[in-house]
């Protein structure tokens, strides 16, 4: 139990030093961050006449290690392709996750249990209810969430696994945090996410 809180504590300091550092634009920006992308996914729905909830699955599913821009482009490369517009696509994320998407689209049930069975990660589910859910009180903790959590940038290749313990811990320090400040966990989220990128981009993070 003391090394738990030892750890939490942690990642609770390092986490609010990033808020700390979080300019106006960063808060600006995520929180308008889930609205836009629960907006685009609305988008690809009405223009390609796919269900709003397999498509915010659909984004969920291509988002791992994938960039937010070409993660909307693989989504709608994925929809294409299933629908027979185009040849077999490219996509920025692996195999598996792609895998998942396809069989998002191919299925005959669609709610939102299913999407979640076909998913089946922390991230990628958390992803999709906040994509999806307007009042999602879930955090996302991808690899920028774990690094702030951890107080250190790391090259792809020498960052740790997320453990479930760790995905926890973080979640509920986030969760926290944006009960103080009175916003919405993936709000929080999102302008620890947009801080963080945008700090270690300018190589203002240390």
């Amino acid at each position: 139990m003391k090394q738990l809180t030892k750890r939490k504590n942690k990642f609770s300091k390092n986490i609010h030093h990033v808020l700390g550092l979080a300019n106006s634009t960063d808060f600006v920006e995520g929180e308008k961050w889930y609205r836009d992308a629960r907006l685009y996914s609305f988008e690809l729905s009405k223009k390609y006449g796919v269900s709003f909830r397999k498509v915010c699955a659909i984004l969920a599913a291509l988002s791992p290690r994938n960039r937010w821009q070409r993660n909307k482009e693989d989504a709608e490369t994925l929809i294409q392709e299933c629908l027979g517009l185009i040849p077999y696509g490219k996509y920025a994320t692996y195999g598996a996750m792609v895998d998942k998407a396809r069989r998002i689209f191919a299925s005959k049930v669609d709610s939102i249990q299913t999407m979640l069975t076909i998913l089946n990660g922390q991230k990628i589910s958390a992803f999709f209810l906040n994509i999806y859910d307007s009042n999602s009180q879930c955090v996302t903790v991808d690899s920028w969430i774990q690094l702030i959590s951890l107080g250190e940038y790391l090259a792809v290749d020498k960052r740790p696994s997320l453990t479930k313990t760790d995905y926890k811990l973080i979640e509920e320090t986030i969760k926290e945090l944006a009960s103080t400040k009175k916003v919405a966990p993936p709000v929080m989220q999102a302008v620890l996410w947009i801080s963080f990128k945008r700090m270690t981009e300018q190589k203002d993070f240390n």
